[in-house]
């Protein structure tokens, strides 16, 4: 299998050649995928790698009976689109932690929106986070400055102060119902989420439940945009293993040659749960995915074209129209 981060730099890449078993239903689905590259390399390379990276063996073979059980080339392109739109999702939740975006006053208005119906949820959530994460970036080691202010820790050696977040692993327009956002859509994104991951996101993450401990990393704001971008990602090193290597992709990968180390152990601490292996499983598999096939720099040019259009969304919109509009901009193509 492809060795991710080795020229993993240089951006998306063909499906490499059919390496299952011939005679395996994962033969005969990565044999479709190479068949929808020739004619739409995105969707076929969408599919191909989400065979070659799903999370484990068992939802392997789930994405490869989904393929051939597809009837059309039409139908297999249609979840790769869902693919996509769970991108869009993903991208559009990381404006709100990159203060220049065009979208971040609209984005500020409905995270205000948010807190006046549950005030202390996000807050509460961050604080034991910083507690069970002793305080400090779970990449980076920074420690959270407003922390040391507060003198709940102090700095140990060499460690730099920062500013840190609690950092969702899934973002809540996953996990905040459909209210806001177009029905099909987000079911479709949510629908190859659990295809994918074997995760029922929108039934795990929903609501107030986005919050848990399970689904939130201290990290600080520029490991979180990174993160949320999908250009970082942390990987076990062996299976039940608390510790992870962090990897990335791109520009991001300078930040690991800030690390004090590219190993970091992730436990659950103080009373508090770990953040869910599963979930970090999944992260690290769609930035694979989202990276080798060329869809996550497709989904950011098209929220980069947007931006510059005519038709973006005033700044005293809301978020869900900006995510709406690049939906129907992914489904048009």
């Amino acid at each position: 299998m492809t060795e991710v981060d080795e020229g993993f730099e240089k951006g998306p890449r063909p499906l490499p050649p059919n390496s299952f078993r011939a005679g395996d239903v994962p033969h005969q689905a990565y044999e479709y995928a190479l068949k929808l590259e020739s004619r739409d390399n995105l969707s076929g390379r969408i599919l191909g790698y989400m065979l070659l990276y799903a999370p484990n063996g068992s939802r392997q073979a789930t994405i490869a009976q989904e393929i051939v059980e597809s009837p059309t080339d039409n139908e297999r392109a249609r979840l790769a689109s869902s693919f996509k739109h769970f991108l869009i999702h993903r991208l559009v939740n990381s404006m709100q932690h990159t203060p220049t975006h065009s979208a971040r006053s609209s984005l500020d208005n409905q995270q205000l929106e948010l807190s006046e119906e549950a005030p202390s949820l996000h807050a509460c959530a961050k604080a034991a986070a910083l507690e069970r994460d002793s305080f400090r970036c779970l990449v980076s080691g920074k420690v959270d400055i407003a922390s040391l202010d507060s003198a709940l820790t102090e700095r140990r050696g060499g460690e730099k102060p920062g500013v840190t977040h609690a950092a969702h692993i899934f973002p809540e327009f996953l996990g905040r119902g459909e209210e806001e956002l177009n029905r099909e859509y987000t079911a479709g994104a949510c629908a190859v989420m659990r295809m994918f991951s074997g995760i029922d996101l929108g039934q795990e993450l929903n609501g107030a439940r986005v919050d848990r401990l399970e689904n939130t990393l201290t990290l600080h704001s520029d490991i979180q945009n990174a993160f949320d971008r999908l250009r970082l990602w942390l990987e076990p090193l062996k299976q039940e293993s608390t510790a992870y290597c962090v990897r990335a992709i791109g520009a991001a990968r300078g930040y690991l040659e800030e690390l004090p180390s590219n190993t970091t152990e992730i436990s659950g601490q103080n009373g508090h749960p770990r953040p869910d292996p599963r979930y970090l499983c999944t992260h690290a598999a769609c930035c694979k995915v989202a990276n080798l096939s060329g869809a996550g720099q497709y989904v950011e040019q098209i929220l980069r074209d947007i931006e510059r259009g005519s038709s973006v969304p005033s700044e005293d919109g809301n978020t869900a129209e900006l995510l709406l509009h690049a939906l129907s901009r992914v489904s048009a193509h």
